[in-house]
């Protein structure tokens, strides 16, 4: 894979100021439209009431402000897991039917609510490397780093400490993205990332507080959540 920078902090900040600096301060995440219908003839009718009408609650559209308000009103098991199905819902995409049975399997998990319980409570603590391990431990089969990490995401929603790192996805698009701007988790880390991934993950979150910083001015601050958002879409091109 070639590299457009030497993986330095100072060489990615100026490339993406470059490239796409007078994008940056505009970037949102977008609403995602999808089909009733799929996501009732696939969830379990032995998942609880509430996890079976959220679907239909949020009458076929989910976006960044639907995920908020649901994780803004978490207080149980029950209230997270509709973060995670309507976070699944955002992350799975029009196509990917592939993924369903793993979304199911995980949501009818019984160590699920454990999981989502203690992962909350680190992230919203400002511990998102813990929350990372104790994902690992809890072994919720179905849901890979992308989209933990993306439950990671909507549970920093209800609110993360102000000096803490924000808890953001990190996907197939988001590495590419990063392997193209020539940014090595291991140096940034000190450790393989196959051995130790949640020291790369916030090795990923500390980059993108920092890039962010760097790409602020006054008039046009520019958020962590931003620069994610920015890698994503723009994985190929980068």
């Amino acid at each position: 894979m070639s590299h457009h920078t030497d993986g330095t902090d100072g060489e990615i900040v100026t490339y993406l100021r470059q490239t796409y600096g007078r994008r940056l301060p505009g970037l949102t995440q977008g609403s995602f439209s999808f089909s009733i219908a799929e996501w009732q003839k696939w969830l379990p009718g032995t998942l609880a009431p509430g996890l079976l009408r959220l679907p239909e609650e949020l009458d076929g559209t989910v976006s960044r402000e639907s995920l908020a308000t649901l994780a803004t009103l978490a207080s149980n098991d029950l209230g997270r897991k509709r973060v995670l199905l309507a976070t699944l819902i955002w992350g799975r995409g029009r196509k990917n039917q592939r993924l369903l049975p793993g979304h199911v399997a995980a949501l009818s998990n019984p160590a699920l609510g454990k999981a989502l319980r203690q992962s909350a409570r680190l992230i919203e603590s400002g511990r998102p490397g813990d929350a990372y391990v104790a994902w690992q431990v809890a072994h919720i089969g179905g849901l890979g780093e992308a989209f933990f990490t993306k439950w990671f995401f909507a549970a920093g929603l209800r609110g993360v400490p102000s000096t803490s790192l924000t808890p953001l996805t990190l996907d197939a698009r988001v590495w590419l993205a990063l392997g193209r701007l020539g940014w090595s988790s291991e140096r940034a880390s000190g450790f393989k990332y196959s051995r130790t991934p949640a020291a790369g993950y916030c090795a990923y979150l500390a980059a993108a507080s920092r890039w962010a910083t760097a790409l602020s001015t006054a008039a046009n601050p520019v958020s962590a959540e931003q620069v994610e958002l920015l890698l994503f879409n723009n994985a190929k091109g980068i």
